[in-house]
């Protein structure tokens, strides 16, 4: 299917609504272990002071898309010095509040990643969670690599996951639920996620159309022992489409060496010694680069 319009903006994604329940929809994934792995790439490939990277000489790390900052967090509580940054005013909220309540101390911006503008440089700069893909058009990620080189010293490491294409083409369903319970403000609700996904194999962009309906379960007024005592409302329902591109890996490896960058790894996610074999095998990539010398 040909796509048309197949950009990500503040207005389209990652709105109030979905950023609200954001945090409950990925309540069991596991941040702590992926920030495991991004702490095993630094040890591994930073030359930056010593190669350990001991937290002792506190290092700075950019977050870009960092969404509600789950990684942020984690990474600012382990020593390092965190700053954040993301296209939704909502989702940047929401990780200023999480921050606040955790007494950590990071440093959040509304900022798309082809925009990034802090006038310093970091030692380490991430994209989680598939962030890249969402520059579904060339100028953008274009811009995007020119504005993470420029917050790069020589020996900077950046760091992104990726949607592996081979997989991506095998392995896509075109529809999804997925279905979510929690207590919400003290209240038993269910979250219902309906996720319907089309493949643009010219672009290679993925179209997935979120539909997400909440209901609150409440006890039934007037109901008798004899009776069911509770019931489901809605109390919301909203929908959002989101654009990803997808990566083969030599692909995403030459798009980073065109655009002035040392490729030094390419795994499998969460594995540091994956073999590119395995990473055919696999939904998720990752990518570690520096600036070519």
């Amino acid at each position: 299917m040909a796509l048309k319009n197949t950009q990500n903006t503040e207005h389209t994604v990652f709105t109030k609504n979905y950023a609200y329940y954001y945090d409950l929809v990925y309540k069991d994934k596991p941040y702590a272990e992926e920030c495991d792995f991004v702490e095993k790439l630094m040890q591994r490939f930073s030359k930056i002071n010593d190669e350990t990277m001991q937290k002792s000489t506190q290092k700075t790390i950019l977050d870009l898309g960092c969404g509600t900052g789950r990684y942020s967090l984690i990474l600012a509580q382990r020593g390092y010095q965190v700053t954040g940054t993301d296209l939704s005013a909502d989702m940047i909220a929401l990780a200023k509040k999480r921050a606040s309540d955790a007494r950590v101390n990071v440093d959040f911006h509304v900022m798309p990643m082809q925009e990034t503008q802090l006038d310093r440089q970091f030692d380490v700069i991430i994209g989680m969670f598939h962030v890249f893909g969402y520059l579904t058009d060339y100028q953008d990620i274009e811009k995007m690599l020119h504005k993470t080189k420029e917050h790069m010293h020589k020996d900077s490491l950046l760091i992104l996951d990726f949607w592996n294409g081979e997989m991506v083409l095998k392995d896509t369903w075109p529809q999804k639920v997925k279905i979510f319970s929690e207590i919400v403000d003290r209240v038993p609700t269910r979250i219902i996620r309906f996720s319907f996904t089309q493949l643009d194999t010219t672009k290679n962009i993925a179209e997935v159309r979120f539909q997400t309906l909440v209901l609150e379960k409440h006890a039934k007024p007037g109901a008798s022992s004899t009776q069911e005592s509770t019931q489901e409302t809605v109390i919301n329902e909203f929908e959002e489409t989101h654009y990803l591109r997808y990566f083969f890996p030599e692909e995403i490896k030459n798009y980073l060496q065109a655009h002035g960058f040392e490729v030094l790894h390419l795994c499998p996610f969460l594995d540091v010694d994956g073999s590119t074999d395995k990473l055919q095998k696999v939904w998720s990539g990752t990518i570690v680069a520096k600036i070519k010398n």
